[in-house]
């Protein structure tokens, strides 16, 4: 499983800038001329089986919420998580699922050190 679009050796389609037409290329990040209008400026695409791709549509029916912990859980595993592939409600509720986890661990460490200090 990658981590990064970038070290993807199954990523192969581009998305043109010009026309949107999503078209497959050798290289994704030297690609050949758009079909549709000969643009050489495109945006490469994640392969098909990349989690990142994966979890907006698992979670889809599910909500932003669910969709936010599964991007959260993909981010600890240690996948790359692009802010791009994010939209707004899932990335506030990344931002607060990251931050109830920190809360989390400090109060078990404050925790552990109490316990430490009573013995």
């Amino acid at each position: 499983m990658c981590v990064d679009i970038n070290l993807c050796p199954d990523a192969r389609e581009v998305t043109c800038s010009r026309c949107y037409r999503t078209f497959e290329t050798p290289d994704p990040f030297v690609p050949e001329p758009c079909p549709e209008c000969g643009s050489r400026k495109s945006t490469p695409e994640r392969c098909a089986h990349c989690p990142v791709v994966i979890i907006p549509a698992a979670c889809a029916r599910h909500g932003a919420f669910n969709a936010a912990v599964q991007y959260f859980e993909a981010h600890q595993l240690g996948l790359h998580v692009d802010l791009r592939d994010l939209d707004a409600e899932v990335y506030k509720g990344f931002q607060i699922i990251s931050q109830e986890r920190q809360r989390y661990v400090d109060e078990l460490r404050a925790k552990q050190e109490e316990e430490g200090c009573s013995r």
